[in-house]
C-alpha cells in the first residue's frame, strides 16, 4: 500500500539555525527573515502560520531551495550540515497555485507524471495501479476521467498534492495548500496531510487561519511574526506559551488566531519579549515529546547519513533522471499535440490568423521582388514576417483572456 512507513533511512528531520535572507529595495536592503532558527521533525504534521508578509512563504522556498537561497544560516538534516542548493533533491513543493493543463483528466495528468517520474523499468500496468491506488487514498478515483477544468477548488488542490507523492517524498512543502477551500474540503485535505506525516513523512505547511478544528490536527506549530520566530511548540502549549506574558485567551477564542491577534499587536507590543523568550526558535521547551519515530531518526549514525557540508545522502536522493532526454521530449511534445487538439478555440485562432497574415502581408508586398527599384523592401518584408511570427505566438491569450492591457503611468 502507498501509506506504507517510510524507510528508516529516507526520514529527515530537518533543522535551521541563524537565517537571515535580505532583498534590495529602492536603496536599502529590506530583511524578510530575521536570523531564525527551527526544527521540522519526520512523523509529524507541521505548520508554519503567521499574519500576511511574516514571511512564511520565503522562508518554504529557502527549505525547498525555489528560486532563493541564502548564505546567512546553517541547515541539518539529522543533525548534519548540508548546503541549501541541493534541498530541492530531497524535497517536493506544491505551490499556492495551481498550474496544471487544464484540457487534460485527472488519470492522464497523474499518468504523465508517472511516465517521468518513476522508473523505466515499470510497466504500464504497474503506473496505471499506483496511480489508482493514489487516487483512491486521495478520494479521487470517481473523478478519474474528469477534466482538470471540471473539478473544484478542492479537487484541484489535491490533484496538485497527488503529482508530487508519486515520488513518494521524504520531505512534502505546501504553501497554504486550504486558500480558497471551505470547511470541509480543508479538513479533509489535512487529513490526507496528516496520514501522510504518520507514515514517517516530514510535512511542512503554511497556513493563514486554521480553524480549531483544523488545529487538532497539528503535531507542531511554528508562529512567525515580522520575519520573526515568536513560537515554537505543540498546539496544547500555545495557551501557557501566553500566560507568560499575562496574555489570557478568552474561553470563546481559537487560541491560533489569539496568538496571531498578539503577533499584529492587537494587545500590545510583545515582539521583543516574545522573541528573547523563544530565542528565535532556539528553545525547545514548548515542543512535543519525540516520538518513537523521531527517536529512530535521530539515532541514524553518521555514518549512514554523511557527515560532510554540501553533501546531500544518497538515500535522500531522488532521481530525477529516470528517462533519457529522447524519451522526455517524446512525452511532452506528445502532450503537446494533445493540448492543442484538444482546445479547440486556441486551436483555431492560431491556424486563422496565420492564414489572415499570410494573406495581409502577400497582398502588401505582391510583385515587390520582380522590380529591383523595391529590393529595400525585400528587408522590410523579413522584418513583419519575423516580427508577425512572434506575436502569432501569442494570440491564444486573446481566447483565454490572459492578455491584460496595462494603463500607461
Amino acid at each position: 500500500m502507498f501509506f506504507c512507513q517510510l524507510p528508516e533511512k529516507k526520514r529527515i528531520n530537518l533543522s535551521f539555525t541563524d537565517v537571515t535572507f535580505q532583498v534590495q529595495e529602492k536603496s536599502k536592503p529590506k530583511t524578510i527573515l530575521n536570523n531564525i532558527s527551527g526544527e521540522f521533525c519526520a512523523g509529524e504534521l507541521s505548520v508554519i502560520i503567521g499574519s500576511s508578509g511574516c514571511g512564511k512563504t520565503t522562508l518554504l522556498n529557502i527549505i525547498a531551495g525555489y528560486r532563493i537561497h541564502t548564505k546567512d544560516g546553517d541547515f541539518q538534516i539529522n543533525g548534519n550540515n548540508f548546503d541549501t542548493k541541493g534541498l530541492h533533491q530531497m524535497t517536493r513543493y506544491v505551490f499556492q497555485e495551481n498550474s496544471i493543463v487544464p484540457c487534460f483528466t485527472v488519470f492522464e495528468t497523474m499518468m504523465f507524471a508517472s511516465n517521468l517520474k518513476l522508473l523505466t523499468k515499470c510497466s504500464e500496468k504497474q503506473r496505471r495501479s499506483f496511480v489508482f491506488e493514489i487516487l483512491d487514498i486521495l478520494q479521487m478515483r470517481e473523478q478519474a476521467n474528469t477534466t482538470v477544468a471540471n473539478l473544484s477548488g478542492g479537487q484541484r488542490k489535491r490533484v496538485s498534492i497527488a503529482l508530487e507523492l508519486i515520488e513518494s517524498p521524504s520531505v512534502l512543502l505546501l504553501d497554504e495548500p486550504t486558500t480558497g477551500l471551505d470547511e470541509f474540503s480543508s479538513s479533509q485535505c489535512l487529513g490526507i496531510l496528516k496520514k501522510l506525516a504518520n507514515c514517517g513523512h516530514t510535512v511542512i505547511c503554511s497556513l493563514h487561519c486554521p480553524s480549531a478544528r483544523q488545529s487538532q490536527m497539528f503535531d507542531k506549530l511554528y508562529v512567525m511574526s515580522q520575519g520573526e520566530c515568536i513560537y515554537q511548540g505543540g498546539v496544547n502549549r500555545v495557551l501557557s506559551y501566553l500566560e507568560e506574558f499575562d496574555l489570557f485567551c478568552p474561553v470563546t477564542h481559537n487560541p491560533i488566531d489569539f496568538i496571531i491577534d498578539v503577533s499584529t499587536k492587537a494587545y500590545g507590543d510583545f515582539q521583543t519579549e516574545m522573541v528573547t523568550k523563544i530565542d528565535n526558535g532556539t528553545i525547545s521547551k514548548w515542543l512535543p515529546k519525540l516520538s518513537n519515530t523521531q527517536r529512530t531518526v535521530s539515532g541514524i549514525s553518521k555514518e549512514n547519513v554523511g557527515c560532510h557540508k554540501h553533501e546531500i545522502p544518497k538515500s535522500f536522493k531522488t532521481n530525477r533522471a529516470n528517462c533519457s532526454r529522447c524519451q522526455e521530449f517524446k512525452l511532452i511534445f506528445m502532450r503537446f499535440l494533445q493540448q492543442m487538439w484538444r482546445e479547440k478555440v486556441n486551436f483555431r485562432l492560431r491556424f486563422f490568423t496565420h492564414i489572415i497574415c499570410a494573406i495581409t502581408i502577400g497582398f502588401v508586398f505582391y510583385e515587390v521582388p520582380r522590380n529591383a527599384q523595391y529590393s529595400i523592401y525585400n528587408y522590410f518584408f523579413a522584418v513583419v514576417y519575423i516580427t508577425a511570427l512572434a506575436f502569432l505566438g501569442t494570440s491564444p491569450m486573446l481566447a483565454t483572456g490572459r492578455l491584460k492591457i496595462l494603463p500607461i503611468a
